[in-house]
């Protein structure tokens, strides 16, 4: 979800489906901040409730990225 272009997205959930890719998304370790908030908004979701949102607030950086 990082590194694609939107027809690579498609394809994606074309192949696993939505709900398999709306589960990887959410368990994953790291997302980029505008690919944390395109998947919120595609699938529904708020930034809490993915692991890379909650680990990143749990050991803030000293600088902001």
């Amino acid at each position: 979800m990082n590194y694609g272009l939107w027809a690579d997205i498609l394809e994606i959930m074309r192949f696993y489906g939505y709900e398999h890719i709306k589960t990887a998304v959410v368990q994953a370790r790291y997302l980029k901040k505008k690919t944390l908030s395109f998947c919120c908004a595609i699938f529904d979701l708020t930034p809490n409730q993915f692991r890379c949102y909650t680990r990143q607030q749990a050991n803030p950086l000293p600088w902001d990225d």
